[in-house]
């Protein structure tokens, strides 16, 4: 279920079922269109009977012939990421400890107040890449700047600066990937390649 939409309704995960509810059926923690958390028996869901939290239309005012604003969809995404053990990236989110903050957790308001509009061609990063999702640890960033923001990003020392392993290569004309190969092929450390390399295109 989690995951799946329905309606004006999607299904975030399990949630615990009711106290003294003897006829069994499962509890699912859902986000509505509008920004509200409600929980609703999957019956109801299947059944089509709850459709939406109970708000008539979408009311923080974004929504255009029907369509959400992509500030939502990042937000519900972000909650997924962190949240829904079936998601295929929970594991680099909410698998690593990675939350989103109580405020922005149970609004997408206070989410789109803190952020702002997303600039065209941009989306959502984390500052620190082992950081949650708050206001100081998030921005709107460049495909570009989250590649390089990347956790499997090799950062090295030349010339006294840090950078990426690959903008080193660029910049002797090789590729990160045979600096590597260098490294294997000679029992070298990556610090001891790099220390050749630089000598050598010195």
């Amino acid at each position: 279920m989690a995951g799946k939409r329905f309606g004006e309704l999607v299904v975030l995960c399990r949630a615990p079922n009711r106290k003294n509810k003897s006829d069994g059926h499962a509890q699912w923690h859902c986000v509505c269109d509008c920004g509200n958390e409600t929980i609703i028996e999957g019956t109801s869901l299947r059944e089509g009977k709850s459709r939406s939290c109970g708000c008539s239309k979408f009311k923080h005012g974004f929504a255009r012939r029907g369509k959400k604003i992509g500030e939502y969809h990042v937000w519900v995404a972000m909650k997924k990421r962190c949240y829904n053990e079936n998601h295929p990236q929970y594991k680099d989110w909410g698998g690593r400890g990675i939350s989103v903050c109580k405020e922005w957790d149970k609004s997408f308001l206070s989410f789109l107040k803190d952020m702002g509009r997303c600039p065209k061609g941009m989306t959502l990063e984390r500052i620190n890449n082992n950081g949650n999702y708050e206001p100081s640890n998030c921005k709107w960033a460049t495909r570009y700047e989250q590649s390089r923001n990347g956790r499997r990003n090799v950062w090295i020392k030349h010339d006294g600066k840090r950078m990426i392993l690959t903008d080193f290569a660029n910049k002797i004309g090789t590729k990160a990937s045979n600096i590597r190969s260098f490294c294997k092929n000679n029992d070298l450390t990556l610090k001891e390649a790099i220390s050749f390399y630089s000598n050598k295109y010195a």
